[in-house]
């Protein structure tokens, strides 16, 4: 299989199992379970072959071994790719990316987190191949522009609180506006 740039990892593929650390058979085929590197058995997700979801199933079981469990997308936008996972018997998410200080301001934000505005923790930050990763606790819901007219309204009234808690943010200490860094500057 090709070796990609954002992780240095060869994983090898069924049509709809990642087997990780897998070797074929005599005769070429993967076994239906495939061993990890530590020789654990474990299939750690599915995908429709080489690409970024197959490499950060392999990241996780690399990097978290057996602490991590039902690694699955969420879906990518414009700075990151998402998926679920379950690690140390808690839901969380991990996130990779090549912007690290998405990644810090999100932790930043994260200490304003109330009631009104969740905002989930950000447990860890690292590097990932040629690019990082971030790993945040889970928060359920979905996104606004996939919401029909009566999920729309049934979310506003939290979506309005949520913005006025953003409102009352203290940012006195900052400098700047517009884009800001993790340190909390602005251009």
């Amino acid at each position: 299989p090709p070796r990609s740039t954002l992780f240095p990892y060869t994983t090898l593929f069924r049509s709809d199992v990642i087997c990780l650390g897998a070797k074929p058979g005599a005769d070429g085929q993967l076994p239906a379970i495939c061993s990890t590197p530590t020789g654990t058995s474990a299939v750690y997700g599915s995908t429709t072959g080489p690409g970024p979801d197959a490499e950060a199933f392999r990241f996780v079981a690399d990097y978290y071994g057996q602490r991590a469990a039902g690694v699955s997308v969420l879906g990518a936008g414009e700075w990151s790719r998402a998926y679920a996972f379950v690690l140390d018997g808690r839901e969380a998410v991990i996130r990779f990316g090549h912007h690290v200080e998405d990644f810090r301001k999100d932790q930043e934000m994260a200490a304003h987190s109330s009631t009104a505005l969740p905002i989930p923790s950000v447990l860890e930050i690292g590097a990932a191949g040629d690019g990082y990763f971030a790993v945040s606790e889970r928060a359920h819901g979905d996104p606004l522009d996939g919401l029909d007219g009566p999920g729309l309204r049934a979310a506003l009234p939290g979506l309005l609180a949520a913005l006025d808690a953003l409102r009352d943010i203290d940012v006195s200490a900052t400098h700047g506006y517009g884009i800001w860094a993790p340190d909390r500057t602005g251009p």
